[in-house]
């Protein structure tokens, strides 16, 4: 079992709620957690998943604990396309971890800094389905608070999915109004720990 999932953790297994997991090379690293490509341990398949495990210090800080939670907690309420699928979570050494769906593609900000501005036609198509997903991430009752071009991806499948929910409200905190579910910061944890 890994004893740090620091950087550099690749061979590594994480034992999940739902599965082990061999961990390969860092996809992308955040302030907070590195994302690595991962497989089942002894899967049938060749499947690639991402697997999100935050850093040992920011697991110690409760408000990026927090946040991480809050990311998993709205990654597990929604069911729509342009987002992540959840598909399992876990601890290891008290360290939270969750892994979703491996994308094939890049961020935008990505696209646009490897092929320059997208044209009118293209951006307005795109801009269609960024403004779909978040029709239906509202409809859940979830304000993002992070659009970016770092936070949409472009999978080469033309498939376009928002990233990142870490500082994500629900409706009713954001200031909007009706009964909409509440994705909590706080309450009982989602990540128990190792035995």
């Amino acid at each position: 079992m890994l004893a740090r999932p620091d950087v550099g953790a690749a061979g590594s297994v994480l034992v999940g709620n739902q599965a082990s997991y061999l961990l390969g090379a860092p996809i992308g690293e955040g302030g907070a957690a590195v994302v690595y490509a991962a497989s089942l341990q002894h899967g049938a398949t060749d499947e690639i998943y991402a697997v999100k495990i935050m850093k040992a210090e920011a697991a110690a800080d409760p408000e990026l604990r927090a946040r991480f939670e809050r990311e998993v907690r709205v990654l597990g309420k929604m069911n729509h396309a342009g987002v992540c699928t959840l598909l399992d979570l876990g601890t290891v050494d008290g360290v939270p971890f969750f892994v979703q769906e491996r994308l094939r593609g890049e961020t935008l900000l990505g696209r646009i800094r490897r092929v320059g501005a997208i044209s009118v036609e293209p951006a307005l198509d795109f801009l269609d389905r960024v403004l779909e997903i978040l029709g239906a991430v509202h409809d859940a009752g979830i304000v993002h608070r992070d659009i970016k071009p770092s936070n949409l991806f472009c999978c080469d499948s033309g498939r376009v999915v928002l990233l990142d929910f870490g500082i994500a409200l629900d409706a009713e905190q954001a200031g909007g109004s009706g009964a909409r579910p509440r994705v909590e910061p706080g309450g009982e944890s989602l990540f128990t720990e190792d035995d």
